[in-house]
């Protein structure tokens, strides 16, 4: 175990004792409330001592950038955002993200010498950035139809998932006075019945529906859900119906 967690959960551990020694005299629920607040502020207190030296700031330093480039390379914010990251099966909160969406890499910022790192992927579980969850699917490489290794946007999770895989790309000016511009993509899949089906028009949306085609079809057409306008919105929308149909 490293001695960072060591020290960790023995600054914990004597805590808890001391404290349930002196509050021996209240009520358990009390006691018990008292001592987990405490405990929880005891570990963000360390956590904030640790700052630079927490694992997550164990990556490379990133120094990515584009010149003559209108636009950025990252997934909505050009700046990072706080969020929550999964890493290495430690959880960290209010943190700060970025996700390059041309080199499918997490970016934070270590908080004492302002750097950027570079997270090392193999070590992501899942991250958060405002309210958008992305997902590592390397662990269910297994399945029919995976769609390969990298981060993908959780959409809609309930009975089936739905996934976004998010791209941007750099498309160079042929002219030498004008700037190169960023370009994005998105391609998405269903995750139904421990398969991924990738869904890129409306037939192979309503494919999934076995013996309810008809049905999600006149559902899409009172709704006047169009595929083509907004494939993302559409898929939703049609995912909710579903799984109304099979409650």
């Amino acid at each position: 175990m490293p001695i960072v967690k060591k020290r960790y959960l023995l600054l914990i551990g004597v805590y808890l004792i001391g404290s349930s020694m002196v509050a021996s005299s209240q009520s358990a629920y009390a006691d018990t409330a008292s001592l987990l607040n405490s405990a929880s502020r005891i570990i963000a207190l360390y956590k904030d001592s640790l700052k630079q030296n927490l694992r997550i700031y164990d990556g490379y330093e990133f120094t990515g950038g584009y010149r003559r480039s209108a636009g950025h390379p990252f997934f909505k914010f050009d700046q990072p955002q706080r969020g929550t990251i999964l890493y290495e099966g430690t959880e960290y909160f209010n943190v700060l993200l970025a996700y390059d969406l041309t080199r499918d890499e997490v970016i934070t910022v270590n908080p004492v010498s302002n750097q950027n790192i570079k997270l090392i992927t193999s070590k992501i579980g899942r991250f958060q950035i405002g309210d958008h969850s992305f997902i590592s699917v390397g662990d269910l490489s297994g399945l029919p139809g995976f769609p390969g290794e990298g981060f993908y946007e959780l959409i809609y999770d309930n009975e089936v998932s739905v996934l976004a895989k998010r791209k941007k790309w750099l498309r160079e000016s042929a002219r030498a006075e004008e700037s190169s511009r960023f370009l994005q993509s998105a391609t998405y899949f269903i995750k139904k019945d421990n398969a991924f089906h990738e869904i890129s028009n409306k037939r192979s949306l309503l494919r999934l529906f076995d013996d309810n085609k008809e049905e999600a079809a006149k559902f899409m057409q009172k709704e006047k859900l169009d595929f083509k306008k907004d494939a993302e919105q559409t898929i939703i929308r049609v995912m909710e119906f579903y799984n109304l149909l099979n409650k």
